[in-house]
């Protein structure tokens, strides 16, 4: 589970919170092991969807990101597959909006429709074997996992890749969203986009379903671009 402490603030305010306490130390350890090493001797969709890639000083930084993934035990041996397999973890849906009366089931309804059409989408593509994430918990995803957790799960499902991601409603008109694509075996992020999307409908959240598995579907993931990272 993650922190105890998380609050309903920003979707990604569990995960920041424990990404920052890991890197601080993974950054400890690697300093040390560098230290080490030098004294032995031995070598060591539509118009209105935009994204943009997440600053190195964004609250969830990529620096966080990788410290939290260098951290994890050993990946273990890669599944061989032609097709790489990736596993979606449930959306985490965030609400604050300020609007009056509950709209919980609706909203509901909706981040399902956007899971469903990010799958359908990914999987037409051909380019992944989609599988979902699985977990002992109600939902699969970063409102319920740590990153570690996740990775983890995604791991036991022989994914090479698992897709985190939240969906937060900012106001009627505007939504935002976070897309990170994790390679599993290398536990190092292949993908991190921030989306913003405007519209509280079906037709918004299926528009921005599809912007994402393009965002996927495109990315570099070679093993040139994978260790560059």
């Amino acid at each position: 589970m993650g922190d105890a402490n998380f609050t309903a603030v920003s979707p990604y305010r569990r995960i920041e919170t424990a990404l920052t306490r890991r890197e601080a130390r993974c950054v400890t350890r690697s300093r040390h092991a560098a230290t080490v090493g030098k004294n032995s001797g031995k070598p060591q969709g539509r118009d209105r969807v935009r994204n943009r890639e997440e600053p190195m000083h964004s609250r969830w930084s990529m620096v966080a990101l990788l410290g939290a993934l260098a951290a994890l035990a050993s990946a273990g041996t890669t599944r061989a597959a032609d097709v790489p397999r990736i596993a979606l973890a449930d959306f985490y849906y965030l609400d604050t909006s300020g609007e009056p009366g509950d709209r919980a089931s609706e909203h509901q309804q909706r981040v399902d429709l956007f899971e469903t059409v990010l799958r359908e989408e990914l999987a037409a593509t051909g380019r992944f074997e989609v599988v979902a994430l699985e977990c002992p918990l109600p939902e699969c995803g970063v409102g319920s996992l740590s990153v570690e957790d996740a990775v983890n799960a995604a791991e036991r499902v022989n994914a090479d890749y698992v897709l985190l991601g939240a969906i937060q409603k900012i106001s009627t008109l505007v939504g935002t969203g976070r897309l990170d694509l994790v390679n599993v075996p290398q536990r190092r992020s292949s993908m991190s986009r921030v989306l913003s999307f405007r519209g509280d409908s079906d037709e918004a959240f299926r528009r921005a379903a599809e912007f994402s598995a393009r965002n996927v579907v495109e990315a570099d993931l070679s093993p040139a671009a994978e260790g560059a990272r």
